[in-house]
């Protein structure tokens, strides 16, 4: 009886640790550059500072 309970132990514990495996991969993964939320965050960071540029320009020239 034992034999078979350590049995299923260590295959669950395989399956647990294969899980927590492929969580970890995923959370690894490279978001993507061009998605929404990204392309969004790209362009508060560079539109903000892009028109204030063209404003002191403005108002210089």
């Amino acid at each position: 009886m034992t034999g078979k309970g350590k049995k299923q132990s260590a295959a669950a514990t395989a399956k647990q640790r294969d899980e927590l495996l492929s969580d970890a991969r995923k959370k690894q993964s490279v978001p993507d550059p061009l998605s929404p939320e990204n392309l969004k965050k790209l362009g508060m960071r560079l539109g903000i500072p892009v028109a204030l540029g063209w404003v002191i320009a403005a108002v210089i020239g």
